[in-house]
């Protein structure tokens, strides 16, 4: 009785276990991986723009300092220092501004290349059940088959 109930699990259910449930939760699997994906991408962004924005900020308040000297200079060769001093700051500002779209890019290019990676490989994978005179095992893809309790079939008393 036993070895009829494999055969018909292994010939009918698995097969339909495979292809109408298996294929629902890998969907649901790629889309949890790709959320968590997206959620760790925001995160680095936040802290890349907040560090970013303060080395900015820090550089644009000594531009405007050394506006502001340049204004005070008793001298023109003082003044025209000051406003060097100055341009070099904005210029500080501007590259750190200009970074954080470079990083923000790769790192978009980055997580996007995961996605799609992780997308195929679990849509790759076969899902593998075998039996061999009444233990199973599983194989996912290319990984070695792993054998698997079977499932209780009498009752538990509670």
């Amino acid at each position: 009785m036993k070895k009829i109930v494999i055969k018909f699990f292994m010939t009918h259910i698995w097969p339909w276990i495979k292809a109408e449930i298996l294929g629902k939760i890998l969907v649901f699997a790629i889309e949890v991986f790709q959320k968590g994906l997206e959620t760790l991408k925001n995160w680095i962004f936040e802290i890349l723009e907040r560090r970013s924005s303060s080395h900015s900020d820090h550089a644009e308040n000594k531009a405007k300092e050394s506006e502001q000297s340049a204004n005070n200079s008793k001298t023109e060769a003082e003044a025209e220092r000051f406003k060097s001093e100055a341009r070099i700051w904005r210029e500080v500002a501007d590259n750190y501004k200009k970074d954080i779209s470079f990083y923000q890019e790769k790192i978009d290019i980055l997580t996007k290349h995961v996605s799609e990676l992780t997308r195929k490989e679990i849509t790759r994978a076969d899902i593998k059940l075998e039996e061999k005179s009444g233990e199973f095992s599983v194989q996912i893809g290319d990984n070695t088959p792993e054998l698997i309790p079977p499932p209780a079939l009498e009752k538990k008393v509670s």
